[in-house]
């Protein structure tokens, strides 16, 4: 049924909302965080995993790092760049010793 529908109709199961109501849902719909011993500084925060400040006036955390001028966020965020590029290797290096497999066989 829905490949009958997507051959009438390309976009009969594309989101019809713009950007910027989309960007406006996600803003609305984020949690906030509520950390009491990480300063906000680890993956679990909800703010430090969007990746945004947190904002004293709705956040309930304590001793919090993640505001815009804190020298420990700055150094959380170069650590998280170097551990996902890590990663990156890492997946990389296994994607390579896959495809030498299969081009040996």
């Amino acid at each position: 049924a829905i490949e009958l529908a997507l051959t009438k109709n390309e976009n009969a199961f594309a989101d019809k909302r713009s950007k910027a109501e989309k960007r406006a849902e996600t803003i609305s719909e984020r949690k906030r965080c509520g950390c009491r011993k990480s300063k906000c500084l680890k993956l679990y925060c909800e703010c430090f995993f969007a990746g945004q400040l947190c904002n004293s006036r709705i956040c309930g955390c304590l001793n919090c790092e993640n505001f815009e001028r804190s020298l420990a966020l700055k150094d959380a965020i170069i650590k998280r760049q170097e551990d996902f590029k890590l990663e990156a290797r890492r997946i990389e290096e296994k994607n390579a010793k896959k495809s030498n497999k299969l081009k040996s066989e």
